[in-house]
C-alpha cells in the first residue's frame, strides 16, 4: 500500500445466496479523495459499500485499513474504526425531533452510560450546527414531519459530527432540487476537510466533477474502470455504464393534445403547506409540479391520492367531484401514486417480486375467481424486460434487489393498473441513466395509451425533458405556470426562489 491510501480492497469476493457475487474487487481509496462509484442498478455498489460498512464479511480477500488486515467486521467495529455509511435508505426515528435523530448515537457513542437527556443543551447545539452548516430547518421539528430531501441534509449534518474517518454517501441528493444540493455540496466540502477519505455513490453525473477526484465504473459485481475524474468525460462514462457511445436523456414523446381537462383541483389547502392550490390536468399530458424542499410536492399528491384528506378545496375528476378518503377511493376512481418513500409507503417486504408487482392488481389475473398464476407470472416478466429489472427471477425475495431495481418493482406495479392519472412521486430517484430512460419510455406509453401523468420531482432537467407543462410550488401555492418551449432552468430556479 502507498502512504496516500487509507483503505484498499484486495482481490475482493462475495457470492449472495448464489443469486449475484461481486467479484475479485480491487478498490483503493486514497487520502484527502472523494471517490466516486457509478454503476447501473444491480451491479453491486451497495452491496460492495456494505462490506467495508461491517454488514457482510468478504467470502475471499483482503480490506487493509491503514496497513492492517480487517477482514471480520461488524458494523460496530466498523463505526469503531471510523467508518460510517449513510444509507441510501435513511434509518430514521419519525417520533423523534431533528436533533433528537441527529444527536442520538453522537451522545450514546461518548457517553457509555447515559441516563440524562439534556434537551435544552442537544437543541442549542444543533442550532449551531444548522447555522454553521447553512441548514435552514427546525431542530425541534419531528422528522416524520419533514420530506425526503430535508432528511437527506439532516443526516448529512449527522455525518459531519460523526468524526469518522471514512464516510460513505449513498445516493446522497437523491430527491434534492438544485438549491438543496448546493447547500449539501457546501457541507460536503467542511465534511472533506474533517475526515480522511469519502466514498460516494450517485447516479447523477452532473455531480461527478463538481464533487469528485476519482471514479470508479461497476458492472455486474465487477470494477471495470477506475480514473482521475479530470481525465474522463461524460460521454465516456455513459459508454462505460451503458454500452452505448450517445442516449437520448429525455425520449419526450409529441402527441397532440384535445385540452380536454381531466382533473381539475381549485383552492386545495392542507395543513401550513398547501394554502391555495389551484391547476387542470388535460388528458395525454404529461404535467410537471416543481419546487423546493418543503414546498409540498409530497403532500399535494398524497391529498390527491386520499392518503391526507385537504382541509379545504375541490377536486373535480371527469367532471365529477370527488371526496377521496381512502386510497382505496382514488384507485376506484382511477388514480394510482408512485410514492417518494418507497421502503415506508411502497414495498412490501415480506413479499417477493411478483408479489409487490401484482398484489393491487390481482382482479387482472382472475378466471372464473380463480388466479391464474401462468397468465400472472408472463406480465409479470413482460415488465421485467421493459424495465431492465435485475435479477429477473420473480420468486426473489425483495430485500434482494437493489434500492434502483426496488423502485423499478414499484412502478411496474402501478403501470399494471391502467389508470386514468398517474401521480408520480420521484420516480426516478436512485435510478441509472439507462433505466431513467426506461420509465421515460413507460411514461410515454402510459400518454399514447390514453392515460396523464403528474410528475412531481426535483429533478429540473427531467421535468423540462418530458413535461408538456410546468407548475412551480411556492409557499403553498402554484406561482407560475411554463410551457415546455419556455421553460429553462434559470427561470424555474428564479420563480421557485423568489417569494
Amino acid at each position: 500500500m502507498s502512504e496516500q491510501t487509507v483503505l484498499e480492497l484486495q482481490d475482493v469476493n462475495k457470492s449472495f445466496n448464489g443469486e449475484f457475487n461481486l467479484s475479485n474487487v480491487n478498490l483503493k481509496l486514497n487520502t484527502g479523495d472523494i471517490h466516486v462509484i457509478m454503476g447501473e442498478n444491480g451491479s453491486g455498489k451497495s452491496l460492495l459499500m456494505k462490506i467495508v460498512a461491517g454488514y457482510f464479511t468478504v467470502d475471499s480477500g483482503n480490506i487493509i485499513y491503514k496497513g492492517n488486515v480487517i477482514n471480520h467486521l461488524t458494523i460496530h467495529k466498523a463505526l469503531s474504526e471510523g467508518i460510517y455509511y449513510q444509507h441510501q435508505d435513511l434509518p430514521v426515528f419519525e417520533n423523534l425531533s431533528a436533533a433528537e435523530n441527529i444527536y442520538f448515537d453522537y451522545r450514546t457513542r461518548r457517553k457509555k452510560h447515559l441516563r440524562i437527556w439534556n434537551e435544552l443543551e442537544n437543541v442549542a447545539e444543533c442550532k449551531n450546527l444548522f447555522s454553521e452548516l447553512g441548514i435552514n430547518l427546525e431542530p425541534t421539528k419531528k422528522l416524520g414531519l419533514y420530506g425526503f430531501a430535508e432528511r437527506q441534509l439532516l443526516f448529512a449534518a449527522k455525518a459531519f459530527i460523526s468524526d469518522a474517518k471514512i464516510i460513505i454517501f449513498d445516493e446522497p441528493t437523491a430527491g434534492m432540487s438544485e438549491v438543496e444540493r448546493i447547500t449539501f455540496f457546501n457541507i460536503l466540502s467542511l465534511i472533506k476537510k474533517k475526515t480522511e477519505a469519502i466514498f460516494y455513490i450517485s447516479h447523477r453525473l452532473d455531480e461527478i466533477t463538481k464533487v469528485g477526484d476519482k471514479l470508479s465504473i461497476m458492472e455486474q459485481g465487477r470494477i471495470i474502470s477506475t480514473s482521475d475524474i479530470r481525465n474522463i468525460n461524460e460521454k465516456e462514462i455513459i459508454k462505460l455504464i451503458t454500452g452505448k457511445h450517445e442516449i437520448h436523456q429525455y425520449p419526450k414523446i409529441s402527441i397532440k393534445q384535445n385540452r380536454e381537462c381531466l382533473l381539475d383541483v381549485k383552492g386545495m389547502r392542507s395543513g401550513h403547506i398547501l394554502k391555495d392550490v389551484s391547476f387542470k390536468l388535460y388528458k395525454q399530458e404529461i404535467l410537471g409540479i416543481t419546487g423546493l424542499m418543503g414546498s409540498g410536492r409530497s403532500r399535494l399528491g398524497n391529498c390527491l391520492f386520499g392518503i391526507r384528506q385537504p382541509e379545504g378545496g375541490i377536486i373535480t375528476l371527469n367532471g365529477k367531484i370527488c371526496h377521496f378518503m381512502h386510497p382505496f377511493d382514488a384507485m376506484l376512481a382511477g388514480i394510482s401514486l408512485i410514492p417518494e418513500e418507497r421502503h415506508i409507503n411502497g414495498i412490501f417486504n415480506p413479499l417477493n417480486m411478483s408479489g409487490n408487482m401484482t398484489l393491487p392488481n390481482l382482479k387482472r389475473f382472475l378466471n372464473n375467481s380463480i388466479l391464474d398464476e401462468n397468465i400472472l407470472q408472463q406480465v409479470v416478466k413482460d415488465y421485467v424486460k421493459k424495465l431492465g429489472i435485475i435479477p429477473a427471477d420473480p420468486e426473489n425475495g425483495i430485500h434482494y434487489f437493489s434500492g434502483g431495481n426496488q423502485q423499478k418493482i414499484l412502478l411496474a406495479r402501478w403501470f399494471m393498473k391502467r389508470s386514468l392519472i398517474y401521480i408520480m412521486d420521484e420516480p426516478t430517484r436512485g435510478i441509472d441513466i439507462a433505466s431513467k430512460i426506461d420509465v421515460y419510455n413507460a411514461m410515454n406509453n402510459l400518454v399514447v395509451k390514453g392515460a396523464s401523468v403528474i410528475l412531481l420531482s426535483s429533478d429540473i432537467d427531467e421535468i423540462i425533458g418530458m413535461c408538456d407543462r410546468i407548475l412551480i410550488l411556492s409557499d403553498g401555492k402554484i406561482k407560475s405556470e411554463l410551457l415546455q418551449k419556455d421553460a429553462t432552468k434559470e427561470k424555474i430556479y428564479s420563480l421557485a426562489i423568489d417569494d
